[in-house]
């Protein structure tokens, strides 16, 4: 993705941020939330190795899907939950530390509700999708999914 659609993933936070909705990635996301330079810094180097290796991971996931305010939110804590699992995330959010560590103590704390009809951008990275399963999954129908690769340039 590179330079352009970090820029790019600003403007559309921007746009959400304003009522709006814009077509987002896990990638994108994942750029704005990490700092691998705070990781870098702040954690060992099993720590850090670990931190840049999911950061790779994430950043392969370059599907793009509507987003509205709530869905932001709710992608960029996922995401969040997932890098905490290695390590504190406020260590390397990019932003005050202190501050970052109030907001994680509420994150952590927070009682995940489930809701298994409707999985997160996050549980579908997970997900071991079968092509040859004969089971239907109607839960995405509504999903609008826009490859980057196949997007006009603005």
């Amino acid at each position: 993705m590179g330079i352009i659609g970090d820029i790019k993933a600003i403007n559309d936070v921007q746009k959400i941020k304003n009522g709006g909705v814009a077509k987002l990635s896990i990638s994108q996301i994942t750029g704005l939330i990490i700092n691998l330079m705070d990781a870098n810094k702040n954690l060992s180097n099993d720590e850090y190795n670990r931190v840049y290796k999911k950061f790779c991971e994430f950043r392969k996931c370059k599907t793009k899907i509507d987003m509205d305010m709530d869905g932001y939110l709710k992608t960029a804590v996922d995401i969040i939950k997932e890098f905490d699992k290695i390590a504190p995330y406020e260590k390397y959010s990019g932003g005050n530390e202190i501050e970052f560590g109030f907001l994680m103590n509420d994150i952590r704390a927070e009682r995940e509700e489930t809701n298994t009809d409707i999985p997160t951008l996050i549980d579908l990275l997970h997900s071991d999708n079968d092509d040859n399963s004969d089971d239907e999954d109607d839960s995405l129908d509504d999903l609008t999914i826009v490859d980057e690769d196949d997007m006009e340039q603005d």
